[in-house]
């Protein structure tokens, strides 16, 4: 140790007067080193090893897509069961493999996204709260955080977006009213207690429809 230096008893001894009680204002103060460690990287770490889920709610034409590759676009995996079930099956759903593709193929594969610190969008509609609660409590399991996005729109808006979706010939599938108007009425949107079930919560209107 060169000349001068403080011995560790002394850094030690310092350390302790700093910590002791300041007489003037009655307060207790640490300096920064002699903070514990875990405080000061305790934020970085979380910021680093959590990736976010992002489940997206909403019925068609409500932009849940546009939203989901805008995250795709900042760095996300997006995963749209609409993507894949024309590919596989041909149609929008049968005997129900829709419900087989979101809860366990396309789920295994943002399940290990997840495990390697990838942020992940759910474009799936999610209409229930029990679909809600199933990916929140599975993403909450594996450490990630979890962002809900409700984008709710009036039933007119929603068919207009969604005639303009259909006259475009670009979507896989075609959506008629009466199909609109009937899954509506399965539609939950999530209530003020499930909403505080979940750390972030963002409400939204999409740019186009989905």
């Amino acid at each position: 140790m060169f000349s001068g230096a403080p011995s560790v008893g002394e850094m030690a001894g310092a350390g302790g007067r700093h910590a002791q009680t300041d007489g003037r204002m009655g307060e207790r103060s640490t300096p920064l080193h002699m903070a514990p460690l875990h405080h000061l990287c305790q934020p970085r770490i979380i910021g680093l090893l959590m990736p976010t889920l992002h489940l997206l709610v909403g019925l068609p034409g409500a932009g849940k897509t546009t939203l989901a590759r805008r995250l795709e676009r900042a760095g996300a995996l997006r995963l749209t069961p609409d993507e894949w079930m024309k590919p596989l099956f041909g149609v929008d759903d049968i005997d129900g493999k829709r419900g087989l593709l979101e809860r366990e193929l396309l789920w295994s594969v943002a399940h290990r996204a997840l495990e390697l610190g990838v942020d992940v969008v759910l474009d799936y509609g999610l209409w229930s709260p029990q679909e809600r609660g199933l990916y929140r409590e599975r993403a909450q399991q594996l450490g990630a955080a979890v962002q809900l996005h409700v984008l709710d729109l009036p039933l007119d808006e929603l068919w207009q977006r969604l005639e303009e979706r259909n006259a475009g010939g670009e979507h896989p599938f075609q959506v008629s009213r009466e199909q609109l108007h009937e899954w509506e009425g399965w539609f939950q949107r999530p209530d003020a207690g499930e909403l505080a079930e979940f750390a972030g919560v963002e409400s939204a209107a999409g740019n186009a429809a989905d």
